[in-house]
């Protein structure tokens, strides 16, 4: 194991906490630094001073000059979104966690710190994900080119993104698993763009691949691909559900999934409130892309208890969301008459 030398940035309000984290640097020499650094010059000479390359920080100032300087619009106001985000910085590689408080008032605090430490104090550990690969499909040309792509694909994450109003698909992205024959993994993502008849023929056509298909919280995004008669044929995964049946206490989003599973990754949501509509089909195609990779972890990574869970609960998302869409006959007069009669019950009991 390559020694490193580390350091924990926090606040004074992390102090009481710090004897917590012994074990959690992986034996290798840690500075602890409670002290107000808020620029990243700062921060540069505190580290280049006694030798160090990996930093683990609570610090919101710091995290703030980092997202800025990545060119993001919306400044954070706490490490909450960006837990387990890893930025490199010159020779530094900084990954920031929750405020130590909560190793104790989040029942699952020390398990995450834990993990996230290890992203720059046992990077070994950790698999990469693949390269971030996108394309826009806005021709003709490269949509055919991309379902010919997409024909040979391993597998496929499919995500949708919508309109409030009307509710309606924005554009639908697609991100292409596929595995060489030497057994190399790469993704290939594509967004295709629903403004036109032409464009939703495509999502038909695509969607109806017999390759394996892969959602996070799938139920969302076929509910609106079912309204486009555009049903995803092979739909085999799911993230949510596999965490679920992994990690069933942990938060589930897609935001989480990514910061729990692959270890160089930055928030990326914030992206969904941009104006520029280049920006926003990359938002898009970086939700594939997580997804993709995150399930690629997941196969890699599961053991086999949580796959027989797996294969016991996905099973059952197919009755559940055919329900939801064809509703519940009701006899509403029989349901006015319960009602009343179940008002008065109360109402005697309260008086």
């Amino acid at each position: 194991m390559t020694q490193l030398i580390c350091a924990f940035l926090g606040t004074p309000d992390d102090k009481e906490y710090i004897p917590y984290l012994k074990g959690m640097f992986n034996g290798h020499t840690t500075f602890v630094c409670l002290e107000p650094i808020s620029l990243l010059t700062h921060l540069e000479m505190y580290c280049s001073k006694k030798g160090i390359t990996r930093v683990v920080s609570t610090s919101v100032p710091i995290l703030q000059k980092l997202v800025e300087k990545a060119g993001s619009s919306v400044i954070p106001k706490s490490t909450s979104n960006y837990a387990g985000s890893v930025f490199t910085h010159g020779n530094l590689e900084i990954v920031f966690i929750d405020p130590l408080r909560q190793l104790f008032t989040v029942s699952y605090g020390k398990f995450l710190a834990a993990r996230y430490i290890s992203k720059v104090c046992a990077s070994d550990s950790w698999r990469e994900a693949t390269p971030f690969s996108w394309h826009v499909l806005d021709t003709s040309s490269k949509i055919e080119a991309a379902y010919h792509d997409l024909e040979t694909a391993y597998a496929i994450a499919v995500d949708i993104e919508t309109f409030q109003s009307p509710l309606s698909i924005r554009c639908i992205g697609y991100c292409g698993v596929f595995i060489s024959l030497d057994g190399v993994l790469v993704t290939r993502s594509y967004v295709l763009p629903m403004d036109s008849v032409y464009n939703l023929y495509w999502m038909r056509k695509i969607n109806d691949l017999p390759v394996q298909k892969i959602f996070q919280n799938g139920k969302y995004d076929n509910a609106y691909l079912l309204r486009y008669n555009a049903p995803p044929r092979n739909w085999l995964w799911d993230t949510q559900h596999f965490f679920h049946c992994w990690y069933s206490e942990l938060p589930k989003d897609l935001a989480f999934l990514n910061a729990f599973f692959l270890r160089k990754v930055v928030y990326w949501k914030d992206l969904a409130e941009t104006t520029d509509l280049y920006e926003y089909y990359k938002y898009n195609a970086m939700d594939t892309w997580a997804t993709a990779n995150v399930w690629i972890q997941q196969l890699l990574g599961a053991p086999d208890w949580a796959r027989r869970n797996y294969t016991l609960e996905f099973p059952l998302v197919f009755p559940c969301l055919l329900a939801e869409m064809t509703g519940l006959r009701r006899d509403n007069d029989a349901l006015l008459a319960a009602r009343s009669r179940i008002d008065a019950e109360e109402s005697a009991e309260l008086s």
